[in-house]
Parts: structure tokens; sequence; C-alpha cells
């Protein structure tokens, strides 16, 4: 777990008003930042890092849309 409680599982929304309607999944996370796939484009996705300081509630970060499953 991070100090932005970002897990691997976990599906956000873009809140920028130029992407509406992205959500991505997230594949991994490290120190800085969390490798996600962009659910949004073609059959397979689109993996890209975003820095962990996006993943907040803001007119330019992410907000959670569905948690992690449950193990």
């Amino acid at each position: 777990m991070t100090k932005y409680d970002v897990k691997v599982g976990q599906v956000y929304e873009d809140n920028d008003s130029r992407h509406f309607g992205r959500t991505v999944r997230v594949l991994a996370v490290f120190t800085s930042f969390a490798v996600v796939i962009n659910e949004n484009v073609g059959k397979h996705g689109r993996t890209t890092m975003i820095n962990l300081d996006r993943f907040r509630p803001n007119n330019r970060g992410y907000r959670l849309v569905s948690d992690a499953p449950s193990r």
C-alpha cells in the first residue's frame, strides 16, 4: 500500500473533461507511479505509467470508480 492508497485492480476515471469517460485499471504500483491499462482503447487496451500524485479527485486527476476485487 502506498501513501496514495492506490492498489492493483482498482479502476479510476479521468476527471479531465477532454477525456470524458476514460477509465484505467491499475496493473502495478511502484514508489512514485502506477502502471495502468486504458480500458477504452481498442480490444486489448493501452498500458501507460501515471504519477501517483495524479490519483486524487481534482480536475486534473483521477477518481476511484471501483475498488480492487477481494481475494
